[in-house]
């Protein structure tokens, strides 16, 4: 039973790596444009592409949030887990002593 709680916790967080950090979407992220130097660009783009960033940006932190939330539900679990299997054992040795 542990083995498996460690599997599921390293294959969440594999699933939390991919979530996170899709590369397709880091790719579109990351892109500068360079079309046109900065001083060229109007206030209107500069404006565009700030609010975009800072859209990416909150997104790409919900995601993260979200995924640590799931990360600790997980380990609750986990730990909720480990104290029944050693209750169990507990209560068997008491078992046997009797």
């Amino acid at each position: 039973m542990n083995n498996f709680v460690n599997i599921t916790v390293i294959a969440s967080l594999i699933v939390l790596l991919w979530y996170c950090f899709n590369f397709n979407e880091i790719e579109e992220f990351i892109k500068i444009q360079e079309l046109e130097p900065m001083y060229k660009c109007s206030d209107v783009d500069l404006w565009e592409n700030s609010n975009r960033l800072l859209y990416e940006n909150k997104k790409l932190i919900d995601r993260i949030n979200s995924m640590e939330k799931y990360i600790k539900e997980i380990e609750s679990v986990k730990n909720n887990n480990q104290y029944k299997k050693e209750d169990d054992e507990r209560k068997s040795e008491t078992i046997s002593e009797d």
